[in-house]
């Protein structure tokens, strides 16, 4: 069994969360590592900011914070509270400068504690996990068409969705139930259960020998055939993750004009550079990795956590949560999942 403790942040933060963050690191000071994942993608979130940043004045209808990845910008759900403030679009304003402020936070805590950062998560046009209702719209299959594993989406809603959503609803598990909860908690009949595959991620790749051993013998290979540079890239495209240095100490930027639909908010600026740093990123260059990740994490069947955090919005907005809890429970030790969620 790993001792390796690990803190999810699946959602995006509230005023708890650094607390929870500084009280799960001090817990696993004594007992093993401890690594914090975010479910997202750091590319995505820094080709927002690129294309942000030069606008942050005068933000327009194609340019805005709608732009940043899911967990790092509010929702607008009105009856749903953050912060004991409602989501609404009047609120938007207040509750993502709560936000921008936790990641600012939380940034620069890690950076400071010096503790490794996983940003986990595979953009939906790379995915290769989408399930969906008989009258889903087709808008959001098309965005990963190219990457789609029909047998394995198929595994995964028979082994994993049914049986999570069964159990999270407390009746009997059928294809209706997962039908049901996909019109009722998403706004397009489907999902590509994102928060799913950031913990199957991070149970196979995170300090994964195989990784490792996989990238130095392509490079071995390479080297014997080819070029310095032949060796080089054949290294990094057998690397499970990137590594970013965390350039200077985040900020909170306000936005300037409001476009029309996204009100007048801030946002997080962290300026990252590709080196040495502990803020890493799943290599998206080596589909195959990702999909053969995620097939060997469905086979496992030990602990690999001692003790898992999980910050989520379980069905916010889709299912995704309620899978990828049941799987962490499965693979963390008994007594060993702890849950916290970001709304009220």
């Amino acid at each position: 069994m790993s001792n390796k403790n690990i803190f999810f942040i699946n959602s995006a933060p509230n005023s708890d969360t650094l607390l929870l963050l500084i009280e799960a690191h001090d817990s696993a000071k004594e007992d093993g590592n401890f690594v914090v994942v975010f479910s997202t993608s750091l590319y995505d979130y820094i080709r927002a900011i690129e294309t942000m940043e030069p606008f942050s004045d005068s933000l327009t209808d194609d340019v805005h914070v709608g732009m940043l990845p899911l967990i790092f910008k509010a929702p607008i759900k009105p009856g749903i509270k953050i912060d004991g403030i409602d989501c609404t679009y009047e609120n938007f304003e207040q509750i993502q400068q709560k936000i921008s402020t936790q990641l600012v936070e939380i940034f620069s805590w890690c950076n400071k504690e010096k503790i490794d950062v996983f940003f986990a998560g595979v953009p939906h046009t790379m995915s290769p996990i989408f399930i969906k209702t008989p009258s889903a719209s087709m808008r959001t299959r098309r965005q990963n068409a190219g990457t789609m594993d029909e047998d394995l989406s198929l595994k995964i809603f028979e082994e994993l969705v049914i049986p999570a959503l069964s159990i999270e609803m407390n009746t009997e598990p059928s294809v209706k139930l997962v039908i049901d909860a996909l019109d009722k908690y998403t706004e397009h009949k489907s999902s590509f259960l994102s928060d799913l595959i950031t913990v199957l991620i991070a149970s196979e790749l995170i300090n994964d020998e195989n990784a490792e051993t996989a990238a130095d013998t392509a490079a071995d290979t390479a080297a014997d055939t080819a070029a310095d540079t032949a060796a080089d890239t054949a290294t990094e495209y057998y690397k499970a993750w990137l590594s970013y240095e965390l350039l200077e100490e985040p900020t909170v930027i306000q936005t300037g004009i409001t476009c029309e639909w996204v009100p007048k908010a801030s946002y997080v600026l962290a300026k990252f550079s590709s080196g040495p740093g502990k803020f890493k990123t799943l290599n998206l260059a080596n589909n195959d990795l990702i999909s053969e990740a995620i097939k060997r994490g469905m086979m496992r069947i030990e602990p690999v956590w001692k003790r898992c955090y999980i910050m989520h919005d379980k069905f916010l907005n889709d299912i995704d949560d309620v899978v990828a809890i049941f799987l962490a429970r499965c693979l963390t030790k008994e007594n060993g999942l702890y849950l916290f969620r970001n709304y009220h």
